[in-house]
């Protein structure tokens, strides 16, 4: 081999080259492709691909795979991959709801003196509640704002590499009505949790509620 040829075929180092005439005489079919590609009308796609079955059946080295065939693959394996993703996100989900939950527990239950001496100077307990619910959804507008961002980023990027990875059938959708699903509990989350906390310390009375706070 000259130079010329060397310097065309870089990367083909440990290949050597036949006439192909001897190599078809080695074999029993008279082609040397690898994959034959059919393409024929949705109406007849069930004909033809019994025909190419009977052909290929009669051929061990053979093999056939069909467009339905490719299309159930695919599906199983995006259900499997949504499975997996959905489980995953449920759970990211549940432990962020439990999160937001404790602290917003927390915070109530530490200001309970707070709150008491706040009755003191006059506020009722409807203008508390409204305070409580408004830094309750400033909490709730971060946390959907920082998931809706960082999530559907992230979401879209992991489709991406899927798909340049070989999974075709993997297309990015928003999930409109599990965000507004999700969105919808973390805003009914610090309702329900200061109602139930208010409800709760109206059991106590005031001077007793800032007693108990000072004593402990």
């Amino acid at each position: 081999m000259n130079d010329r040829y060397v310097l065309d075929h870089k990367g083909l180092e440990g290949w050597f080259l036949m006439p192909e005439q001897p190599i078809l005489n080695w074999l029993s079919y008279d082609s040397l492709n690898a994959h034959l590609l059919v393409s024929t009308k949705a109406g007849k796609e069930e004909a033809v691909g019994e025909t190419l079955t009977e052909i290929v059946g009669d051929k061990n080295e053979l093999s056939l795979e069909t467009l339905a065939e490719r299309r159930i693959t695919y599906g199983q394996a995006a259900n499997q991959m949504f499975g997996a993703i959905s489980g995953l996100a449920i759970f990211i989900m549940t432990f962020s709801i439990l999160s937001m939950m404790n602290t917003l527990i927390t915070n109530i239950v530490t200001r309970k003196q707070e709150l008491a001496n706040l009755e003191t100077i006059g506020m009722d307990k409807e203008q508390i509640r409204k305070m409580l619910l408004g830094e309750s959804l400033l909490l709730v507008l971060a946390t959907v704002g920082v998931t809706m961002t960082i999530g559907t980023l992230c979401g879209y990027v992991l489709s991406n590499m899927l798909y340049n990875t070989g999974a075709f059938y993997m297309a990015f959708r928003f999930p409109a009505a599990l965000s507004i699903a999700y969105a919808g509990v973390l805003a009914a989350v610090p309702l329900v949790i200061t109602l139930v906390s208010m409800k709760s310390f109206s059991k106590e009375a005031l001077v007793e509620r800032i007693r108990g706070s000072n004593s402990s």
